[in-house]
């Protein structure tokens, strides 16, 4: 059996040996080590990191036992500890048992400020599971479920670059458990992988990784077809073909999505009108018009109706509604040079776009630069390019980039403009230091 929960006093004493900054006569809070830790790690690394009372009492109580390098490199600044071991954080023994949970995975699930007893319990189970994987219960599915949930919120506000690695760890995890579970647990392992991969393919294309997107598109598949999850076949074809279309691939994008659409039994509302603005984009790249607004009107009825009922859709359609099709009739616009109705389309979606998808943000204000350069609105492609660049470098997003790539040679004609200049002069600069950073 895997060790048990062993409580770290060394820890909790150190954080009591410390006083207060702002009541000297008191010891250190939970509250304020997180506080004291993150601003420490953020010092050091330039990341925001989750770390609150909740995840100190989880290192306190023995849950997580051996967390981040950066997240230790913190806490023992701020303790004036010289070693880990000095506030009781060991690595696990080499080939001995543990139920010490990948760091990567507890630490993206403390982003959730909600941590009652039973969530406490939820991380314990899921450590003596990974200890012995035939323990798996639909218990810990759903846990293993809702740090997906968590993984996916995060990745829209902060981009794929800092996500993707934890990411990684965790589909390994849940391989792991899913190799040794049984039946309906078996099962539910295997699609939850699947969407760890439909997941992850869609961060592969976001950083400009097509080749890896593609490979994890066929993993979700494989997942998809041996649970017979109608939805997740559906989304696979309907991301292929997002990627066929960002190739200029014509023929291959309106061909998966049409496959898409060849059995809908089981197929939500919401996932087909995000097929149909696939095949209506495709349709754009041949000029076809008439069938592209046919298909786009399609896609605004299903998501009304997925708007209906809520709860007959996936978890992972949690981002679709009327916005994402403004924007996506917005791509069509502009496929089909209706550049000023384009640059309409993409305002109005970004304006209706919740300021936690900070990532969209960036990508959806490319695209208004863009057709708005397109369009002759020298000023306000360049204003906006702006606006865009600062997300892109912060959010690392692929998508982003091309889009301002496409901006920059639409307003080639003005660069004497003294905001095209300045967009011009930022551009560069930001593609130098992302070459430096890639060379380091």
């Amino acid at each position: 059996m895997g060790e048990a929960v062993q409580a770290n006093d060394e820890l909790r004493a150190a954080r009591l040996a410390h006083p207060s900054p702002r009541y000297p006569e008191e010891p250190l809070s939970r509250s304020e080590l997180a506080e004291l830790a993150a601003a420490e790690v953020n010092r050091r690394t330039g990341r925001e990191v989750p770390i609150d009372a909740h995840y100190i009492a989880k290192l306190e109580r023995g849950v997580i036992r051996w967390p981040g390098r950066d997240y230790r490199i913190g806490l023992r600044s701020v303790l004036g500890a010289a070693t880990d071991a000095e506030i009781g954080f060991r690595p696990p023994r080499r080939g001995a048992p543990t139920n010490v949970l990948p760091s990567a995975l507890v630490e993206v699930a403390a982003v959730d400020n909600d941590h009652s007893a039973a969530d406490i319990d939820a991380f314990a189970r899921l450590a003596a599971v990974v200890a012995r994987p035939r323990r798996a219960d639909q218990a810990i599915v759903a846990h293993l479920r809702a740090v997906l949930a968590r993984q996916r919120t995060l990745e829209d506000m902060v981009g794929a670059r800092g996500v993707l690695p934890a990411v990684l760890a965790e589909v390994r995890l849940i391989d792991d458990l899913a190799g040794q579970a049984r039946g309906p647990v078996g099962s539910a392992l295997v699609g939850l992988a699947g969407e760890y991969r439909q997941f992850l393919g869609w961060m592969g294309e976001d950083t400009g990784d097509h080749r890896a997107a593609l490979a994890r598109y066929d993993r979700a598949m494989d997942a998809a077809q041996e649970t017979g999850d109608a939805n997740m076949v559906t989304s696979v074809l309907s991301l292929k073909s997002h990627l066929a279309w960002s190739r200029r691939d014509t023929r291959r994008a309106i061909a998966l999505a049409k496959a898409g659409q060849r059995d809908t039994a089981g197929v939500s509302p919401g996932v087909l009108a995000l097929i149909s603005q696939q095949q209506a984009r495709g349709h754009a790249l041949a000029g076809e018009a008439d069938l592209v607004d046919r298909l786009m009107d399609r896609a605004e009825t299903l998501t009304a109706r997925a708007a209906e009922n809520p709860g007959g859709e996936p978890s992972w359609i949690y981002f679709h509604g009327p916005d994402r099709v403004l924007f996506q009739r917005g791509v069509a616009c502009l496929e089909l040079g209706r550049h000023a109705e384009a640059v309409e389309l993409f305002a109005a979606a970004r304006a209706a776009l919740p300021a936690t998808y900070r990532r969209d943000h960036g990508r959806y204000a490319a695209n208004v630069a863009l057709a708005a350069a397109l369009a002759g609105q020298v000023e306000r492609a360049a204003s906006v390019a702006r606006e865009a660049l600062a997300i892109a470098v912060e959010t690392g997003s692929a998508h982003t980039a091309e889009e301002l790539r496409r901006t920059r040679k639409a307003l080639s004609r003005w660069t004497s403009t003294p905001a095209v200049a300045d967009f011009d002069t930022a551009l560069q600069a930001a593609l130098t230091d992302s070459g430096r950073r890639h060379a380091d």
